[in-house]
């Protein structure tokens, strides 16, 4: 049920602007140093969510774990929405995204906050203590080798050791958000998100083990450059293969 945004990104951050001509920023995983991928699936409209939104924003503090880099992707589902506050970062294809997780996982139902590590396993979002022990049991290596070359307003996407017939997704992050909350269950409370996920797209799947695409980034004036962030992913029915994340230039 998962839902492309399009194989073109164009991802509206206007007010970027890449200011010397060239510039280069490149991440890449290494095998025994891959990033261990945590998705929060969480919305404004739901008074439990805050302090699963706090943990998020922990974890991408704490930048690592047992040396494996974190990388946080906040995904606001839209079910809430029409329960008194409508939630600015909310969309479908997250709903969609986090359905999708509930077949995989043989789960009864979905439910927020709820996150999802590596793809592999679940765990409600505000349970630290969970998340601890769900890291620990991802701290093997993922096979594939993804990096992430931003090359001026392009960002070039390299896959290596990937399994055939996996996907490879990009994500467009912002960090630092705060919405003040006027309806629903968290009315008058002031709310920050760590990781928000602006934008998801299918890059495409993967027909060979290696796997490459240009992909040009336009920007968004509403944005925060500083706090962006370019996030690019390998899924699989086995869930995560591999990632990596870097700053907007």
């Amino acid at each position: 049920m998962y839902k492309a945004v399009g194989v073109t990104l164009v991802l509206a951050i206007a007010m970027v602007v890449f200011a010397v001509a060239g510039h280069k920023s490149t991440s890449a995983a290494e095998p025994n140093h891959s990033p261990i991928l945590v998705e929060l699936f969480t919305s404004e409209g739901c008074s439990s969510c805050p302090p699963a939104d706090k943990l998020l924003a922990q974890l991408e503090r704490e930048g690592t774990f047992n040396g494996h880099p974190i990388v946080v992707m906040g995904e606001h589902v839209d079910y809430w929405n029409g329960l008194g506050w409508s939630d600015r970062f909310s969309s479908s294809v997250f709903s969609e995204r986090q359905s999708d997780f509930v077949r995989r996982l043989h789960l009864s139902s979905a439910y927020t906050p709820q996150m999802v590590i590596n793809g592999r396993q679940e765990l409600v979002g505000n349970d630290e203590a969970a998340l601890r022990q769900a890291l620990v049991r991802e701290n093997a290596a993922s096979p594939a080798i993804v990096s992430i070359n931003l090359n001026g307003d392009s960002a070039d996407i390299q896959v290596q050791n990937a399994p055939v017939g996996a996907t490879a997704y990009l994500a467009i992050t912002e960090t630092a958000l705060t919405t003040q909350v006027g309806r629903g269950e968290n009315k008058g409370r002031q709310l920050q998100h760590a990781g928000v996920v602006r934008r998801l797209q299918k890059l495409g799947p993967i027909e060979r083990s290696n796997f490459e695409t240009r992909v040009r980034l336009a920007t968004d004036r509403s944005w925060n450059p500083a706090n962006v962030r370019v996030i690019a992913f390998v899924q699989s029915d086995r869930g995560i293969e591999g990632a990596s994340s870097v700053r907007l230039p």
